[in-house]
């Protein structure tokens, strides 16, 4: 499920790429510290690591599934480049351990905070984190699409096709509940 989620959903050699320009082009240099927060297999971590001989990375979450199958599928094969990555089975509102040039909420993770409160909070918590001139990247889901019921499908390749299927959506409150489906050759889901 883990290797299914990472080819469907993250694209970690061009938000690499995009952090880094966007860094360079507000801050005039190169970034060298990145955290993750939510990370699970910590992808972007394990290509963020490989883009220079000194940089490090820091993932951030909660639950040991995930990051242990990131530890030995997306960490192991790279060798030596692995021991610059740090994992945290921590709440992401703990401080890092080194200050991070960009910081990073993907995949609209952070919106399991349901209140003003909790997500107040986490803003609070990244911002005191942050090394000096850090920057803090996150996704935002929504548009006119985000306020339909809807499944939207795509291949991705090996005979497997990703379904994003948001099931349902209160106006009144703004919130969604959605689901992530495979679908295999054979007619099998996951």
């Amino acid at each position: 499920k883990y290797d299914l989620y990472q080819r469907a959903v993250n694209s970690p050699e061009a938000d690499v790429e995009f952090l880094v320009a966007e860094y360079k082009r507000l801050r005039g240099k190169k970034p060298r510290h990145l955290r993750e927060d939510f990370c699970g297999t910590a992808l972007l971590c394990s290509h963020w690591i490989r883009a220079g001989r000194d940089w490090t990375a820091e993932g951030f979450d909660i639950d040991h599934e995930p990051i242990q199958w990131g530890k030995q599928h997306n960490f192991e094969p790279l060798g030596e480049v692995a021991s610059r990555m740090s994992f945290r089975q921590r709440d992401v509102r703990e401080p890092s351990q080194r200050r991070p040039d960009v910081r990073v909420a993907a995949n609209f993770s952070y919106w399991l905070f349901m209140t003003r409160r909790e997500l107040l909070g986490y803003f609070k918590s990244v911002r005191t984190d942050l090394a000096p001139g850090g920057i803090f990247f996150l996704d935002i889901y929504g548009g006119p699409d985000a306020l339909c019921e809807m499944q939207e499908r795509r291949r991705i390749g090996g005979g497997v096709t990703y379904v994003w299927d948001q099931k349902e959506f209160w106006p009144a409150t703004g919130r969604y509940r959605c689901a992530i489906h495979f679908e295999f050759r054979d007619g099998t889901r996951l």
